[in-house]
């Protein structure tokens, strides 16, 4: 895996994430490009290539502005584009919150127009329309479309816009329904707590709950914050000021991630506190001067639900704790050693209270 600058996307070590992040890329119908928090290129889509040069198409861990020097022909694989100080006023616009920069003109004469959609993330997305493709777009919502994120832009006086369909099915649960476009921050806010579709927070009651969001809506330096949806929905929602005036929100949906993170809590919990009632336990013997002493630990219920899952977790016990045994606890030998584990475990001994608490930080 590249540990270079732009290669974020490549450091996690799960097989096949990079070509499955390759062929999303190289899928997307439109020229794009896949931007990091420092606006260097973590990939772009098969269409963009075709605008590069012959020699130029690996862009990897590019700066933005040597992308666009090397669309426009000044640099390629065999030697990096440097942008000029005319590439990077051209993308000072992508800085700064702006979604629409100047035009790109290509190193075989076509013309590109950059449009800016960030993404909750943090990283990126750059797409590049050809002016007669743009032709064919009636509406500037439609190439919103293609954000992965809800996506919405507010103007000075905080008004909505535009946005995609993303942003309207999550206000409304509805992707057809009409976008609320004319309306403040605070009526949209105000609408959709009313209408249940983001849930009130302890502690506030529903004006409450307006103010706090507003508030974190139209924070001048922008602001990342989480809200909670009706069916047990949440979103990430983060802003960031244009230059221009107003705002671009963005909110992504990280429910399977929280729900991810509270199971790996839990698993926590079941491995470090007293020994219940798991299908397996992992028993780790070791020498207290004369005597021998066992440790009895609970395997996750979420991991022990099969045999092979359970064995696989206690290999890397073995590997990262020490040598231990598996011990399956629904048989007869099994049950028994379940019953010292409950008796005798240094868990159940010191009656070790695991406390899972959230708090803001």
């Amino acid at each position: 895996m590249s540990d270079e600058p732009g290669a974020a996307a490549t450091r996690l070590n799960y097989a096949g994430l990079a070509g499955a992040i390759d062929d999303l890329l190289s899928s997307h119908p439109l020229p794009m490009a896949l931007l990091d928090p420092d606006l260097k290129v973590l990939g772009i889509s098969g269409s963009l290539a075709g605008f590069l040069p012959a020699d130029g198409a690996d862009v990897a861990g590019m700066d933005v502005d040597a992308l666009i020097a090397a669309l426009a022909g000044r640099g390629g694989a065999s030697a990096p584009a440097r942008p000029d100080p005319a590439t990077a006023e051209a993308t000072e616009p992508l800085r700064t919150g702006q979604w629409r920069l100047e035009p790109v003109v290509t190193h075989d004469g076509r013309v590109l127009v950059p449009f800016n959609y960030p993404l909750a993330s943090g990283n990126t997305q750059l797409v590049l329309m050809e002016p007669d493709r743009m032709t064919e777009v009636t509406d500037l919502g439609e190439v919103l479309d293609v954000a992965a994120d809800a996506f919405a832009i507010f103007d000075e006086g905080q008004r909505l816009v535009q946005c995609n369909t993303q942003f309207v099915a999550l206000l409304t649960y509805d992707p057809a329904s009409p976008p609320p476009l004319g309306l403040t921050a605070r009526e949209i806010v105000q609408q959709v707590v009313e209408a249940g579709t983001l849930l009130v927070g302890a502690g506030f009651d529903q004006p409450g709950m307006v103010d706090a969001m507003v508030a974190g809506l139209l924070t001048p330096d922008g602001a990342t914050f989480e809200v909670e949806g009706k069916l047990g929905r949440i979103f990430l929602a983060a802003t960031k000021p244009r230059s221009s005036g107003g705002h671009i929100l963005t909110l992504r949906d990280v429910t399977d991630i929280r729900k991810a993170e509270r199971q790996a809590m839990q698993a926590i919990a079941e491995i470090l506190g007293p020994v219940q009632n798991p299908r397996y336990l992992m028993v780790r013997t070791s020498w207290f001067g004369l005597k021998r002493r066992a440790d009895y630990h609970a395997v996750p219920a979420a991991i022990g639900a099969r045999k092979e899952t359970a064995e696989r977790f206690a290999e890397l016990w073995r590997n990262r704790v020490g040598s231990s045994k598996l011990v399956f606890t629904r048989t007869a030998q099994g049950r028994r050693t379940l019953l010292r584990a409950r008796a005798s475990s240094f868990a159940a001994g010191f009656q070790r209270i695991v406390d899972r608490r959230s708090v803001w930080l």
